[in-house]
């Protein structure tokens, strides 16, 4: 209920001044929280803000040791692909000369056993003439 003061104001008394409280405390709070919400949007544009301002004062020059190291290194790892390549070479090198080796003394047998062949034939056929003149 409304009630007129002596200056000619409308004051609401009972129920009304509860809900104007309650009211009042809902705006307040509302406050609050927008005043939070804009502290931490503050707090973090602030940290970006450093962070990019100390991201921009790093020196990208390398000294000449680091780049000395740099490149004694990259030399090193090409010498050790090279060694790599000629251990393989080399491997390659050694099984097709051991297959040459086996393949030479396969065929040697092979005229060995054809030599001791032609050999036995002919011991057989000086034998023959032997053996007629036995019987």
């Amino acid at each position: 209920m409304q009630r007129i003061t002596k200056r000619g104001e409308a004051t609401l008394s009972g129920s009304g001044r509860k809900n104007r409280v309650k009211h009042n405390i809902y705006i307040i709070t509302i406050i609050h929280l927008n005043f939070e919400i804009m502290k931490k949007k503050l707090m973090m544009v602030a940290v970006l803000l450093g962070a990019l301002s100390l991201g921009a004062c790093v020196d990208n020059n390398e000294s000449a040791s680091v780049e000395a190291v740099r490149n004694a290194k990259a030399e090193q790892l090409k010498g050790l692909a090279a060694l790599a390549n000629a251990q393989a070479e080399a491997t390659k090198i050694t099984a097709e000369a051991e297959a040459a080796l086996k393949n030479a003394q396969a065929e040697y047998q092979k005229e060995m056993t054809e030599e001791a062949k032609q050999k036995f034939a002919v011991d057989i056929e000086k034998l023959k003439p032997r053996q007629k003149s036995n019987c």
